[in-house]
């Protein structure tokens, strides 16, 4: 499995807070209530969520481009060495489409 950019933003995007969210003296969250910070507000993130912070930040620097994949790829094509698997190909389309069926 490899995780895309398009994957982690799907991802943080599930785990994102509304910021007019107020959490009542029950402990209950009200929507519609703006929070106040003071000095003693505190929010603390779970390991998990640390961790796909840093992750959406690695990402996020990564080129969006391997030039080196592609300079290869040039290079084959320009020699006419490049060949192009077409039971690998059909095999992941097949495999992409029932995924996302």
């Amino acid at each position: 499995m490899s995780i895309t950019k398009i994957a982690l933003h799907k991802i943080a995007s599930k785990i994102s807070v509304d910021k007019s969210e107020n959490i009542s003296s029950a402990g209950s969250i009200e929507k519609g209530t703006k929070v106040k910070a003071t000095q003693s507000s505190r929010i603390e993130f779970s390991d998990n969520a640390k961790i796909l912070t840093e992750a959406i930040s690695a990402v996020k620097k990564s080129p969006d481009v391997r030039l080196d994949k592609v300079a290869q790829i040039k290079d084959s094509i320009a020699k006419g060495s490049y060949k192009v698997d077409s039971v690998k190909i059909a095999d992941r389309m097949l495999k992409t489409h029932l995924r996302d069926s």
